[in-house]
């Protein structure tokens, strides 16, 4: 198929040559100028960010490498191959700047989001307490489950480190003993809340499923993979995202 395109496309830019010849004019012009914006628009994208962090403290290099690693490991994950990322300073500035450069005609928004989301995880009470956070994240996976009532649901089984394990049984014995309306765990990934998972007993075995009968197969794959990954110890903030040419 791509030497088809190829073909075509070369058969295109004489014809529209053979018009300038023959006094084609501006209109030959233009279209030789559309072919080739087409062509340009495959190259990618090279994105730059400033490197924000969560508070007033100095910049870690250890902390860098971390950001450095989940981003490469982001990239791998949206199958982006041959992309790069660099981390870098300007002059005697002391602000840091990542650049990320994905060689194909991509979905600059989608990827921007996927590149710079904070990637934060939380379970609350229904009080807004948080109970456990991405910190408390040992691993997580993909899987089908089938729901009581018999159906099959997309869910991310998610697995907390000991400290986790820990905080969720200490809190979900207390949670189980509230009132009906009231002992329930919410869960949130960026802000936004996932689901609500009933507790009715104490949960010991240091993981729990996160799912809803709307989650679609994408949406747990990206979880999961970004609850393994661990979040951001950085803000990314978007200085620019220019096509490469």
């Amino acid at each position: 198929m791509a030497k088809k395109v190829f073909v075509c496309l070369v058969l295109c830019l004489a014809f529209v040559s053979a018009l300038v010849s023959c006094g084609g004019g501006d209109a030959a012009e233009s279209s030789v100028q559309g072919v080739q914006e087409s062509v340009a628009e495959v190259l990618g994208y090279d994105f730059v960010y400033r490197i924000v962090p969560d508070r007033d403290e100095a910049f870690d290099d250890s902390a860098l490498e971390v950001l450095f690693n989940i981003l490469v490991a982001r990239l791998d994950f949206l199958g982006y191959d041959g992309s790069t990322v660099s981390l870098y300073t300007e002059g005697d500035s002391e602000e840091h700047f990542v650049r990320v450069e994905v060689p194909y005609n991509c979905d600059k928004d989608s990827v921007n989001r996927s590149i710079s989301r904070k990637g934060l995880f939380e379970v609350r009470d229904c009080d807004g307490n948080v109970i456990l956070d991405s910190s408390d994240v040992e691993d997580s996976y993909p899987s089908l489950i089938t729901t009581e009532e018999g159906e099959l649901e997309f869910a991310a089984n998610v697995f907390y480190n000991e400290e986790g394990a820990v905080k969720l049984g200490q809190a979900t014995e207390r949670i189980s003993a509230y009132e009906e309306g009231r002992n329930y765990l919410d869960f949130y990934f960026d802000g936004v809340q996932i689901c609500r998972l009933d507790c009715d007993a104490i949960i010991s075995t240091g993981e729990s499923v996160v799912t809803r009968a709307d989650i679609t197969e994408e949406e747990v794959l990206e979880l999961s993979e970004n609850l393994k990954l661990g979040m951001l110890n950085y803000e990314l903030v978007l200085d620019s995202a220019e096509k490469r040419s």
